[in-house]
């Protein structure tokens, strides 16, 4: 199983990452030029501390350090995390800051970038910026908001560009339905990735603690699962273009009647295990001391149950799947236990 995406640099534009936490500190980029970790448009500065939360539980998501027996565990166990803070405490930011953000991104070699974040009206300079990242090759994920509205008529930028490089997301609940309050768009959303009640790293002003984490729900957690797995795939498919890797995204996507006209793939970000990863092995984070059941099916259509715990204090537990070894292949999903 692709756990690593090591050499894949992928920069968080939002409220900054906390890049001392115990379950980021080793993923996080490093800049060769100034041993900063990113970029503080707000002060000016190279620190790029998070005050408000958001960007750490964004990066949490999609790289917290797995295999660490700490906390949570990313989509990429091990990535590059580039901190780019454009957005203040509360989440507001200026357009200007985005475009600073998305220019540093570029000069410093990210391939990925997370956008969890959206504005309206539209913007030439963002516009133009996300071109600029386009013509390098780099893939921008994009949370298509949570007004529970039709970005086909409603645009929420970047998400509604119709660019090759953007990956627009909505978010499912645990039942595999689209949210209430997810957006969505026919022509506009491409996908949709779990994003209720996730639970991830965070650090805010005021806290001297490394050791944080909280549960949100939203487009914005959604997001980071999907780059996350961009991040893993542009790892081991290292000579496709950005288009290719995003056409295996789209490709493998979960169909859902939920999604069906919801988006362009009416599907849900899907990860397929192949038998010759060998057992299967699963950390799963959610709510604390939540029943929660692992089910398998090898169609997409019958699922069966075939592990029932209770989430620790932190909201984790592991499963070890050894009969994945005998069977082509297999997927998984977790709910509430009843």
């Amino acid at each position: 199983m692709q756990t690593s995406a090591s050499n894949i640099l992928v920069a968080v534009l939002d409220t900054g990452v906390r890049y001392t936490h115990e379950d980021l500190a080793s993923n996080m980029w490093v800049n060769p030029n100034d041993g900063s970790h990113g970029l503080n448009v707000l002060a000016g500065t190279t620190d790029p501390n998070d005050d408000g939360g958001h960007g750490t539980m964004v990066a949490g998501v999609l790289g917290a350090v797995g295999n660490n027996g700490k906390g949570v565990v990313g989509v990429a166990w091990k990535a590059q995390i580039m901190a780019c803070k454009c957005f203040n405490s509360s989440g507001v930011g200026a357009m200007s800051d985005v475009v600073t953000c998305l220019d540093y991104a570029q000069t410093n070699g990210a391939r990925l970038i997370n956008a969890s974040w959206g504005f309206n009206p539209d913007s030439q300079a963002l516009s133009n910026a996300i071109l600029s990242v386009r013509n390098a090759g780099i893939i921008v994920v994009a949370a298509c908001g949570n007004s529970g509205t039709n970005i086909d008529l409603n645009p929420s930028w970047p998400a509604s560009y119709h660019f090759d490089n953007i990956v627009s997301v909505a978010y499912t609940t645990r039942n595999d339905t689209l949210a209430a309050p997810s957006n969505y768009g026919p022509t506009s959303v491409h996908l949709a990735a779990p994003g209720e009640q996730i639970y991830s790293t965070t650090g805010f002003t005021g806290s001297t603690s490394d050791s944080l984490y909280a549960q949100n729900s939203g487009t914005s957690f959604s997001a980071p699962y999907v780059t996350g797995t961009l991040a893993l795939m542009l790892a081991k498919f290292n000579t496709e273009s950005y288009q290719m890797v995003i056409g295996r995204l789209f490709t493998a996507t979960d169909p859902l009647p939920s999604l069906a006209g919801k988006c362009t793939t009416g599907g849900r970000l899907l990860a397929a295990i192949p038998a010759s990863a060998g057992p299967f092995q699963l950390r799963l984070s959610a709510a604390p001391n939540l029943a929660c059941t692992i089910q398998v099916s090898t169609n997409l259509s019958a699922w069966s149950p075939i592990f029932t715990n209770t989430t620790s204090p932190n909201g984790t537990f592991a499963f070890t799947d050894y009969g994945s070894t005998n069977v082509v292949r297999r997927f998984y999903r977790a709910v509430s236990a009843p």
